[in-house]
């Protein structure tokens, strides 16, 4: 029931987490 929940879940969290990163760095780096 909750298998497919808990195995997507960490890729979508780790996606989202990389774009997050990749976003603040070069928001980071375009500020500074």
């Amino acid at each position: 029931r909750y298998s497919p929940l808990f195995k997507y879940s960490p890729i979508s969290l780790i996606l989202i987490s990389f774009m997050w990163v990749t976003t603040s760095f070069f928001m980071g780096t375009t500020k500074i």
